[in-house]
């Protein structure tokens, strides 16, 4: 494209004034850019002259935007300490946990809301659940470094259109090694599914927001309403032809073809069968979109499990949920927003697999731990995690 404001300001010279003030501006504007890529190098080429211009010497900047030298953070308790929070009162963040940065401070919690509501308004909590919490079923996570499915260079793009339709012997063979177990019933739900269903029957569930993809939820009993498959199922499967009159499959067909190493087809039109998860690249279901808002202003516990909270925009619903409502993450590390939360204590005593309740935190101050008021991190496997929530809860 060529820019050339001066010919612009030609076709004005009825107005004097106007073309003065104009070609004051522009007596030097000729833009010439041919690709996007020329675009994005002559703005490289102006940003990097620009701050070459206030360090002072080349030395300088190299020594500045050096990728090699770890991150300044010096600053980020001064940022944490005054985000937009400091706009609640500190004292109703501090009554938030009451202090009590711990499991018990999450039940304590859940019980003051119980004596505050009506005995038929039982507390509404929303799951946003990732990989961490089917581990102990027999399906392994995506990214923990070495032992996460990502971490094998040949499955990085497994789940992408590209993979399905130019490998689809090696997509159905991982669908047959991790999923085709959940199916045939040799991996079973975990002790985290079990805790699932047990808030969905005491009515205190809201909506389960889940990344995974292993159908895990529903062997463990829980309603379709109370689920959103963020990332889609194999619980079902269609066509990949779109002008197909037999969009959707038979799953029996589906899971006998996958047992006996071949590839799904549709048996109207012959083309390859997909099943419904969300690839790379591809929209999430419309029913995340629909319910997601209505959730997180209704919620009153925000129970994250299982995450590593880089996958957007699921990822992202942890920022939705109200400014008073506790975030408890259960997971191996801090994640995401927890990454400077404070660290829940565990129980004394590690043999009786979490079954006595943990002692309470620390004394906190309230200012000092800035946006993380609300919440608290427990790090370890989500079983265990689970297993003392369990315990304060006396279930």
């Amino acid at each position: 494209y060529n820019i050339n404001q001066n010919n612009a300001n030609n076709n004005n010279h009825n107005n004097n004034n106007n073309n003065n003030n104009n070609n004051k501006r522009n007596s030097s504007s000729h833009i010439t850019i041919a690709t996007t890529e020329e675009c994005r190098t002559q703005l490289e080429e102006l940003l990097v002259e620009r701050a070459l211009a206030l360090v002072g010497s080349q030395a300088e900047f190299d020594r500045i935007f050096d990728p090699s030298q770890p991150r300044d953070t010096r600053n980020l308790s001064y940022i944490t300490r005054r985000g937009p929070h400091n706009r609640i009162p500190e004292a109703d963040r501090a009554a938030v946990l009451a202090g009590d940065f711990s499991l018990g401070g999450i039940v304590k919690y859940l019980r003051r809301l119980q004596e505050q509501q009506p005995p038929e308004r039982p507390p509404r909590v929303v799951v946003l659940a990732g990989a961490g919490i089917s581990v102990s079923s027999g399906i392994p996570d995506f990214r923990t470094p070495g032992l996460g499915l990502y971490s094998k260079r040949e499955y990085r793009n497994i789940f992408s259109r590209e993979a399905l339709t130019e490998q689809p012997e090696a997509f159905y063979s991982l669908v047959r090694e991790l999923f085709l177990p959940v199916v045939q019933g040799r991996y079973q739900p975990t002790p985290t599914h079990r805790f699932l269903r047990m808030l969905q029957d005491k009515g205190w569930l809201l909506r389960v927001y889940t990344q995974n993809i292993d159908m895990l939820e529903e062997k463990a009993g829980l309603l379709p309403d109370k689920v959103v498959a963020t990332h889609g199922s194999f619980a079902s499967a269609r066509c990949t032809d779109p002008t197909c009159s037999q969009q959707q499959q038979d799953m029996d067909a589906f899971w006998q073809a996958v047992a006996a190493g071949q590839v799904p087809h549709c048996k109207t039109c012959g083309a390859l069968v997909r099943p419904d998860v969300v690839f790379f690249g591809e929209p999430l279901p419309q029913r995340f979109t629909v319910l997601k808002d209505a959730d997180m202003a209704q919620a009153d516990l925000l129970l994250v499990l299982g995450t590593s909270l880089v996958v957007y925009p699921v990822a992202g619903l942890v920022n939705d949920v109200r400014p008073l409502v506790p975030r408890l993450l259960i997971n191996r590390e801090a994640t995401g927003c927890f990454q400077h939360a404070i660290v829940a204590p565990k129980a004394n005593n590690n043999d009786n697999n979490g079954k006595q309740p943990s002692q309470p935190s620390q004394a906190v101050d309230i200012d000092a731990i800035g946006s993380h008021y609300r919440d608290v991190a427990w790090l370890g496997d989500c079983d265990d995690g689970i297993r003392e929530l369990q315990a304060h809860l006396g279930w």
